[in-house]
């Protein structure tokens, strides 16, 4: 998974307004419990999927990040108890 996300970086870094190479690094950040990490490239990928006009993608990935925070939020409210 380490290797899929630094190839997520790369092509990040080589095209840094590529939407679908923000969702896919945050994908794998949130498996490897990187939720911050995971938050802030699924906000990215939505900023840039509504600027490019890519109405249906930037709705996936909103209700994506939703139900991402409140899998984070659930897991945290365990954890507390």
């Amino acid at each position: 998974m380490h290797i899929l996300h630094r190839d997520f970086s790369q092509v990040i870094r080589l095209n840094p307004s590529n939407a679908q190479a923000y969702v896919n690094r945050g994908v794998a950040q949130y498996r490897l419990g990187y939720h911050l990490g995971a938050i802030a490239d699924l906000q990215k990928a939505s900023e840039y999927f509504e600027n490019q006009g890519k109405k249906v993608a930037y709705e996936k990935t909103l209700d994506f990040l939703k139900n991402l925070r409140q899998q984070i939020s659930s897991v945290t409210e365990i954890a507390f108890f």
